[in-house]
């Protein structure tokens, strides 16, 4: 899915996350997790090209009048821990 650290779209406090292509032709972003207990595991999303979900979130940084509600923002957190089990 990548082929080099040039496909290296940033490093948060579970790993590092590569942008990649499917067989299918879709970008995706893969979140490689940095834990040594469980083995080797990705959380695979489609490639969003406006920035992390996180500064989206925390600094305002998506499109000024785009903001996500709280039952949006609940809902990503139940995929994601759902995705983690």
């Amino acid at each position: 899915m990548t082929d080099s650290s040039k496909d290296k779209i940033g490093k948060g406090g579970y790993g590092t996350v590569y942008k990649g292509r499917l067989p299918d032709g879709l970008l995706v972003a893969s979140l490689f997790l940095d834990s040594v207990m469980r083995g080797k595991r990705a959380l695979i999303y489609e490639f969003m090209p406006n920035g992390s979900l996180d500064n989206f979130i925390h600094n305002g940084s998506g499109m000024a009048n785009c903001r996500l509600e709280w039952k949006t923002l609940s809902e990503i957190a139940v995929c994601i821990a759902r995705g983690l089990e």
